[in-house]
C-alpha cells in the first residue's frame, strides 16, 4: 500500500510571554530498543527541580484493557495482531495520565514534569489526534529516537518474550509490529526531523552506555532552553497589540501560468480587502515541489492543484515547468474569504459588484478567483489556504523570514518565528553536546561547511541496474568533487579484489564491535557475511572536501535516514522487471536460483524506492546516455554551484 508521507502541523501555536501548560518529549523507537527501560532511568535520575514523568502509551493501553473496560476487547485485537489503537483512544488515556500528574504537582507545590512518552506518536493519525485534543496545551519540546538494526530487536524481543508474559512478545506479533513501524512510525520520524525535532541514540550498546549519551543529551539541552514561539500578524494601535492567527494565508498562482495572471489574482484579491504583504516568485526543483506536496500539504490541500485525472508525477512536472508566485495576504477573517475566493460559482449579483469593485482590468467579468480560472482553462493552477494550519505552514514555505513589512499598511507587520530548530542547526547541537570539541567555534564553522557543501550522495537500486556503471561515470568526471565510500564486509576476498579500493576486509570481531560501539551507519548481514558503512569511512571522503557517495540497498536506506548523515537519496529503476531480468541473464555470471532470488528483491526494493516521499529522485535507467545526462541535470540542482559547469 501507499503511504503519504506525515504532515506535521504545529503542536502549540502560543502567544508571545505565554507558556503551554504541558511539556512534552516524543520517545520513539522499534520495538524492543529500550524506549521503556531508558526512559526509568530518565525518570530515576531527575531532580525535584526538574522532575520527569514516563507515560508509556503501551501500557496504558494494557492497563485499559486489563480494566476490562468497553474498551478492553478492541484493544486487545489490536495489540494482538500489531495493528495501532484509535488515535482519540491513547490520546484520551494519555490526556487523562498528563492532566492527573500535573494536578497532584500543584496539590503539593511542585514543578509541572516534563513528561517522557513512550511509543507515542506511532502513525500520522496519531500526530493529527494530539495536535487537536491537546495542542493548546502542551508543547513538543523534542523527539528522541532509539536507532537499533530491526534483526537485533527481533532477537531482544524473542528473548524477552520467554519471561514477560506479552501477548505480543512471539514471532508473529513482532513481525506484524516491524511491518507497521517501517510503514506508519518511521515516516513520522522522518517528518519531524525535517523539522529539526529528532535526537537520535543508537541502543544497540549496553544499556550502560546508551544511558550515558542520554545523559548527556539531556544535560545538553538544558543548556538551549526553549523559547516562547507564535504565529500571527501583529497590528500596532497607540502601542497595544493584537495577535490573530486567522488573518493571514497564502494564495499561489502556480506554473505554467503564473506570469500570465499574477497581477489580475492580484487585483481580484484586493478587491475583496485582502492586503498583500508579500509576494515571493520562484522556480521549484522538483525536491522542493515534492516537499510541498507530499510534506507540507495534506490530501484536501492537494486536491486544489492536482485533479482526479492527472497522477502525481504529472503534477510535479507542471509545477516545475515554469515560475510559481506566491502571495501573503492579510485581512479580517481572511481563511472564509479565501475559501469564497477560490470558489468556482458565484451568485450573479457579486458578480455585479465585483466587477463595481474592479473597475478596468482583465478579471473584472469574474466576481472569485475559481471562477476566473475556470473560465481561462485553468482550474487547477490556484491554491489558497483553506484553514489556520494550512496558512501557518505555507508561509513557513514560502516565507520563511522572521519579520515582513507589510506593502499595505505600514503599521501592520508579519511576526513569523519557525515554530521548529532548524534542522541544519539541530544536529550540530546535538554533535556539540555528545562530542564535547575543545575549541566549539572551529568546530561549528567545518561541520556547517561539511553538511552546506558536502552533503552526501545515497545511491540505491536493485543489482543489475546499473548503479555502479553510473557511480564509476561521476567519478571519472568529477574525482576532485566526488568519492566512494569503501564498505566493510567480513568476507574473503575474491580475485583481483584490493583491500581499502573493493571493500575493508574485516574480521567478524572487529566488525561486531563496531557496530556495537555506534561505528557503523548501515550494515546488513547476508548469509553468513556482514557488510557495513562505516562513519570512518564516509568522514575520510568528505575530509577531503569531496562529496561521499553510498552505494547501499533499501535496508541500508532505511538505517542512514535514521541517521545523523542526511544526504540526497537517489533510486535508480529498471523500466520494468522484464528489461532488469534481460539485463542479469545477460552477464553470463548468475545461476538460475541466484537470478530469481535477485528479481524477487528487487521487487521488494522497486515497491520502496517509487514510492513517493521515499526518495529525493527516482532516475529509471532505459537507456544509459539519457539516465547520464538525466543523473548530471538532477546533480547540478542539488551541488549548484559546485557542478555549475558539469556534463
Amino acid at each position: 500500500p501507499t503511504h503519504r508521507p506525515p504532515t506535521l502541523t504545529v503542536p502549540c501555536v502560543v502567544a508571545p510571554g505565554s507558556r503551554p501548560m504541558m511539556r512534552v518529549v516524543f520517545v520513539l523507537g522499534g520495538p524492543g530498543s529500550g524506549k521503556g527501560t531508558q526512559c526509568s532511568r530518565l525518570v530515576r535520575e531527575s531532580g525535584p527541580s526538574s522532575p520527569r514523568v514516563h507515560l508509556s502509551a503501551g501500557d496504558l493501553l494494557r492497563q485499559e484493557k486489563a480494566s476490562g473496560s468497553d474498551l478492553a476487547d478492541m484493544i486487545n485485537t489490536c495489540i494482538t495482531e500489531g495493528r495501532i489503537v484509535p488515535s482519540e483512544v491513547t490520546v484520551a488515556l494519555l490526556e487523562k495520565a498528563m492532566k492527573t500528574c500535573c494536578a497532584e504537582a500543584a496539590a503539593a507545590g511542585d514543578p509541572e514534569p516534563l513528561f517522557l512518552v513512550d511509543g507515542f506518536p506511532r502513525d500520522q493519525s496519531n500526530v493529527d489526534a494530539f495536535n487537536q485534543l491537546l495542542g493548546a496545551c502542551c508543547e513538543v519540546e523534542s523527539v528522541l529516537f532509539f536507532d537499533c538494526p530491526l534483526v537485533t530487536l527481533e532477537e531482544r524481543l524473542l528473548e524477552r518474550g520467554k519471561t514477560s508474559g506479552r501477548a505480543d512478545d512471539n514471532l508473529a506479533s513482532i513481525r506484524k509490529r516491524f511491518r507497521t513501524f517501517e510503514e506508519q512510525s518511521l515516516p513520522v520520524v522522518q517528518a519531524f526531523r525535517a523539522q529539526g525535532r529528532v535526537r537520535t541514540v543508537s541502543s544497540v550498546p549496553p544499556e550502560d552506555v546508551v544511558f550515558r549519551h542520554l545523559q548527556r543529551l539531556f544535560r545538553g539541552a538544558a543548556l538551549v532552553p526553549p523559547l516562547p514561539r507564535h504565529v500571527g500578524w501583529t497590528e500596532f494601535d497607540g502601542g497595544a497589540t493584537s495577535s490573530g492567527a486567522n488573518s493571514y494565508a497564502v494564495m499561489l498562482i502556480a506554473a505554467p501560468v503564473a506570469e500570465l495572471l499574477q497581477e489580475d489574482a492580484l487585483a481580484v484579491a484586493v478587491a475583496h480587502g485582502f492586503q498583500v504583504a508579500a509576494t515571493s516568485t520562484s522556480h521549484l526543483s522538483e525536491a522542493r515541489a515534492r516537499q510541498l506536496l507530499f510534506d507540507v500539504w495534506d490530501a484536501s490541500s492537494r486536491r486544489q492543484l492536482q485533479p482526479s485525472s492527472e497522477s502525481p508525477q504529472e503534477t510535479l512536472s507542471r509545477l516545475t515547468s515554469g515560475q510559481c508566485f506566491a502571495a501573503l495576504l492579510r485581512r479580517d477573517k481572511c481563511i472564509t474569504g479565501c475559501v469564497k475566493l477560490a470558489a468556482s460559482v458565484t451568485a450573479k449579483d457579486a458578480k455585479i459588484q465585483a466587477r463595481k469593485s474592479l473597475g478596468a482590468g482583465a478579471a473584472i467579468e469574474y466576481s472569485t478567483l475559481g471562477e476566473y480560472f475556470g473560465a481561462r482553462s485553468f482550474p487547477n493552477c490556484l491554491y489558497m489556504s483553506a484553514s489556520a494550519s494550512a496558512a501557518q505552514q505555507d508561509a513557513q514555505f514560502f516565507f520563511s523570514q522572521e519579520r515582513v513589512a507589510s506593502e499595505a499598511d505600514g503599521q501592520v507587520s508579519l511576526d513569523f518565528v519557525k515554530d521548529h530548530v532548524d534542522p541544519v542547526l539541530a544536529p550540530l547541537l546535538q554533535k556539540i553536546i555528545e562530542t564535547r570539541p575543545s575549541d566549539v567555534p572551529a568546530f561549528c564553522l567545518r561541520e556547517l561547511e561539511d553538511q552546506l557543501y558536502h552533503r552526501p550522495l545515497v545511491v540505491a537500486g536493485p543489482s543489475g541496474v546499473g548503479k555502479g556503471t553510473l557511480i564509476n561515470r561521476l567519478l571519472e568526471a568529477k574525482p576532485d568533487l566526488f568519492g566512494f565510500s569503501v564498505s566493510h564486509t567480513t568476507r574473503d576476498p575474491r580475485p583481483g579484489e584490493v583491500h581499502g579500493t573493493h571493500y575493508h576486509f574485516s574480521t567478524v570481531q572487529d566488525m561486531e564491535e563496531g557496530i556495537a560501539a555506534g561505528r557503523f551507519i548501515e550494515f546488513a548481514r547476508v548469509h553468513k557475511n556482514i557488510y557495513g558503512t562505516s562513519t570512518d569511512a564516509v568522514e575520510s571522503v568528505r575530509r577531503g572536501r569531496k562529496i561521499c557517495i553510498l552505494d547501499v540497498d533499501v535496508q541500508g536506506v532505511r538505517q542512514v535516514k535514521a541517521s545523523l548523515l542526511h544526504p540526497f537519496f537517489l533510486f535508480i529503476a529498471p523500466p520494468s522487471l522484464e528489461a532488469l531480468e534481460e539485463r542479469l541473464r545477460a552477464r553470463g555470471t548468475e545461476t538460475e536460483d541466484k537470478i530469481q532470488v535477485r528479481l524477487a528483491n528487487a521487487q521488494g526494493e522497486m515497491d520502496y524506492g517509487l514510492e513517493h516521499g521515499n526518495m529525493d529522485h527516482v532516475l529509471v535507467n532505459g537507456d544509459l546516455a539519457q539516465a547520464t545526462e538525466e543523473l548530471w541535470s538532477v546533480l547540478r540542482q542539488w551541488y549548484h554551484p559546485h557542478l555549475a559547469g558539469a556534463p
